[in-house]
């Protein structure tokens, strides 16, 4: 998904996602509180492909919180907003 909030669309319709953020983008990040999904070069990225596709189960686990993190319940506006400045 690149540095796009794009990443966030992905997540809430449960579609396995990445964002490609280098160590120098970190400043500029626009999904600054979420750790969940981000990668940092060609390697990580193929790692974070392998673990999917070894054990869907565990990253639905953890696409399923970030989801419920965001988008369940509450001001869902507040939290989004927050997750994307990193707050």
């Amino acid at each position: 998904c690149g540095n796009s909030t794009t990443f966030c669309d992905s997540i809430y319709q449960n579609v396995p996602a990445f964002r490609y953020i280098t160590e120098a983008e970190k400043s500029i990040d626009v999904c600054k509180g979420i750790a969940f999904g981000r990668v940092e070069d060609y390697k990580a990225l193929c790692e974070a492909l392998e673990r999917l596709d070894k054990d869907q189960t565990a990253y639905r686990k953890q696409l399923t919180r970030v989801k419920d993190m965001l988008f369940e319940s509450g001001k869902i506006h507040e939290k989004y907003r927050k997750a994307i400045l990193g707050e």
